[in-house]
């Protein structure tokens, strides 16, 4: 009889061990998973977006309650365009008690559907809708047919390819633990968290971790044998109980995928916390990485950024970096506006932090400009400066000025632009280029991968050499 209580109690003991994820053994072929899976969030295109292109007989027009406080407004007769990229579009713009009309709509030169926007109401309001479309590019095609039409914005549920979503991961010292958990190095996903597993069976453990963006995705154990319930709380709210009791998919254990994912959330920062549900010691709660989505608006560097240096760099006409459309007449020393009936406009792509526009204008000539694909406000040239904006974050910007008058004269242009450098900070420290000279320890941790060196020795130092104009040196904060 005893020796039924031994091996019964053998038995437990193999099947616990069988199942706690530090006894797993590691898929050799598994590698940083390729983030393919598309997340989809809503973003708002402004009626001055360059995605949008309108007919003659179309008037812009300023208002606060609007969004970007500009809207644009046409009558019958009149048509807009729309490029976008997605699942959803929809349309947001003026409704009439009186004075309104009839509209038609065209998605890719079919699906015709004609709308009203009579009736009370004001200048944002939805006027259509149309989900379900396939993921993709797409044209939507607005004709007015009779009445007063305008459009404040566009709405648009786009696709995130991973290579513009993943923002980055979080990392350990973003990572609020409670209660005991355990963790195993040398994970599959070296390159993501360290290589660390993290796990837990305790009932109540949960971690915690605030993040900028529109949605994340948790790396977990991929065991539906083993992997226990959880509930996530955003911004401490229940976002969703009892998380995790479908079946997840077979797999080798030790595999991750990223079995939980939020996408659709404000563009904003957040805090999240995942907690174990259930109080069954043989299942656990697991975490390898947290992937973070952010707007795909936002341009994602390839590395960290230290501060950024700029310096001034003066164009010709013939040199500068513009893109021109409409009516112009150019030569080597200057470009003139002619745009007769429609629209000059003049576009600059630049990284830095400012430019300044040179040329002269005739009196009482304004340009309309847009920054980033937003409207900007009406410039009136002055003092053989045409426009100029300074200030900007050292980053990549968007400048399109809009010219309805002949005469405008454009004759150079000086852009604050942004130096690339390579910082070997950026760079691993253990690198080669680096000598260090007396006695110096490497710790875990840092931005170079994860590896600082440090040294209390005196006169401790070491050298590099470079190519550039200057570099700076990451080093720990530390009042001790």
């Amino acid at each position: 009889m005893k020796r039924k209580y031994i091996c019964f109690a053998v038995l437990i003991v193999f099947t616990a061990l069988i199942l706690h994820p530090v006894f797993f053994a590691k898929n050799p072929a598994s590698a940083a998973p390729d983030f393919t899976d598309s997340f989809y969030h809503t973003v708002k295109y402004d009626d001055a977006a360059d995605e949008a292109e309108y007919s003659a007989g179309w008037t812009g027009k300023n208002d606060g309650s609007c969004y970007e406080t500009t809207y644009s407004e046409a009558e019958a007769g009149a048509a807009l365009r729309f490029d976008f990229s997605g699942t959803a579009i929809r349309i947001f713009g003026g409704k009439y008690a009186t004075g309104g009309g009839t509209f038609r709509i065209l998605i890719d030169n079919a699906n015709r559907t004609d709308l009203s926007n009579e009736g009370a109401g004001g200048l944002s309001e939805k006027l259509y809708e149309r989900t379900g479309l396939t993921d993709g590019g797409h044209i939507l095609e607005v004709q007015v047919l009779s009445g007063k039409f305008s459009v404040d914005y566009f709405e648009v549920t786009e696709n995130l390819p991973a290579e513009r979503a993943v923002v980055s991961f979080v990392k350990e010292s973003n990572l609020v633990f409670n209660n005991l958990w355990g963790y195993k190095g040398n994970g599959t996903l070296s390159d993501i968290n360290d290589g660390n597993l993290y796990y837990s069976s305790e009932t109540g453990a949960s971690f915690t971790f605030t993040f900028s963006g529109i949605g994340f995705a948790l790396f977990t154990e991929v065991n539906p044998i083993s992997q226990d319930i959880i509930r996530v709380e955003i911004d401490g709210a229940l976002y969703r109980d009892n998380w995790g009791q479908e079946p997840l998919p077979s797999s080798t254990r030790g595999d991750y995928s990223a079995n939980f994912r939020v996408y659709g959330l404000a563009q904003d920062t957040h805090t999240v916390r995942v907690t174990k549900c259930s109080d069954n010691k043989f299942r656990f709660i697991t975490l390898e990485a947290i992937c973070i989505v952010a707007d795909s608006k936002y341009v994602i560097p390839e590395a960290p950024r230290l501060s950024g240096y700029t310096r001034q760099v003066d164009y010709t006409v013939s040199e500068a970096p513009f893109i021109l459309e409409g009516g112009w007449n150019s030569s080597a020393q200057e470009i003139v506006s002619d745009p007769g009936a429609d629209e000059s406009t003049l576009s600059i792509t630049f990284s830095g932090e400012g430019f300044t526009l040179y040329g002269s204008a005739p009196s009482g000539v304004a340009l309309r400009l847009y920054l980033d694909n937003k409207y900007h406000g009406v410039i009136s040239p002055a003092n053989g400066i045409l426009a100029a904006i300074k200030g900007l974050a050292v980053a990549g910007h968007r400048v399109k000025a809009v010219i309805t008058d002949a005469g405008v004269t454009v004759t150079g242009l000086t852009i604050s632009e942004d130096v690339p450098y390579d910082c070997i900070g950026l760079q691993t420290v253990m690198d080669d280029e680096l000598q260090f000279e007396g006695s110096w320890q490497a710790a875990r941790g840092g931005i170079s991968n994860g590896t600082t060196r440090y040294s209390s020795a005196a006169n401790a130092y070491f050298t590099f050499t470079f190519t550039g104009i200057g570099f700076e040196i990451v080093a720990e904060k530390s009042s001790a």
